[in-house]
């Protein structure tokens, strides 16, 4: 039998999906991340006193020596927070994707595609919604995994060019974290306004006062 529409969110039925503790797992890790840029601050605040006496050059070096545990905390709690975030957000779309347009469809339809064409195809089916390119949604949840993409698809690079040496920036800074955190926010802000059923509210983890 042919179906003339999309099927409602609150349809009776069962559904799989990992996407119920992916949201909590990033609160966690955004609160991880928060404890070791702490700990880092401090324990740097710490040698600059302890070793205030060297000359600034060879001070900088050493410290850098000394934080280096802290430092691969840190940065390691900065990959868990991009990772944790589009692990969410894309298992969430596909849980979504599957409830409102049946497995069988969504999986040869919207399954593959990337993350703001899934976006694009899920508001213009679901919510009769048709995104530009340059909504702000796509463009900053483009750019996240992006950022993701640059961590699990790894390249090396010359370390010198020309008889050059070449500096590499830094895997991750703060604003990534930033970044990941606002695409979050305006993530779950975007589907309730489409979408304010209390199941949506549930897998997005959003409490029913917050809206």
């Amino acid at each position: 039998m042919k179906q003339k529409s999309v099927y409602p969110t609150e349809s009776q039925g069962a559904w799989h999906s990992p996407n119920s503790f992916l949201f909590e797992l990033v609160d966690f890790e955004y609160d991880a991340y928060l404890k070791s840029i702490k700990s880092y601050e401090e324990k740097e605040l710490l040698l600059k006193k302890e070793h205030q006496d060297i000359d600034p050059e060879h001070q900088t070096s050493l410290i850098d020596y000394e934080l280096m545990s802290e430092a691969f905390i840190l940065e390691r709690s900065m990959c868990y927070v991009i990772l944790t975030s589009c692990l969410a957000i894309e298992s969430f779309l596909n849980y979504y994707g599957v409830k409102r347009l049946g497995e069988e469809f969504y999986k040869t339809t919207l399954e593959r595609r990337g993350i703001t064409e899934k976006i694009k195809l899920i508001a213009i089916i679901c919510f009769d919604l048709k995104l530009d390119s340059q909504t702000e949604i796509l463009k900053t949840t483009q750019r996240l995994f992006e950022k993701r993409n640059s961590l699990v698809h790894p390249k090396s690079k010359e370390s010198f060019k020309n008889g050059e040496l070449i500096i590499p920036s830094p895997i991750l800074t703060s604003e990534d974290i930033t970044l990941a955190n606002k695409v979050l926010i305006d993530f779950k802000q975007w589907f309730i306004e489409n979408d304010d059923s209390p199941v949506t509210k549930s897998m997005l983890r959003v409490d029913e006062n917050e809206h």
